[in-house]
């Protein structure tokens, strides 16, 4: 789903995504896994919010189609959810004594 004109940044993106209480859940939760340095899957977001395969796949897509996070092709890995990507990048983010990798450096 395209994301009206106008519509720019990550906060724009978030605002007009207008999330439901599970979707933020989950993209939150893919947020704090790519934090630690790990890569968020399908298996890994249902087992720790507690919600079957199926759905997290599906708020997966659709916050994969409104540009919040890249999934790979098969749908089942997050590569990327802004500032942070679960690929190598030369950018790094520091947080409490851990680097992770970042999409861009101005992250």
């Amino acid at each position: 789903m395209p994301l009206p004109d106008g519509i720019r940044t990550v906060a724009d993106r978030l605002r007009a995504a207008r999330l439901n209480a599970q979707e933020d859940r989950i993209r939150r939760r893919v947020l704090s896994i790519l934090a630690l340095g790990a890569t968020p899957t399908v298996s890994i977001l249902a087992e720790r919010c507690e919600i079957p395969p199926d759905p997290i796949r599906e708020i997966l897509g659709r916050l994969a189609a409104i540009d919040l996070l890249v999934v790979d092709a098969t749908g089942e890995i997050v590569q990327a959810a802004y500032p942070f990507s679960s690929i190598p990048t030369p950018h790094r983010v520091h947080l409490s004594g851990r680097e992770v990798f970042a999409l861009c450096a101005v992250d």
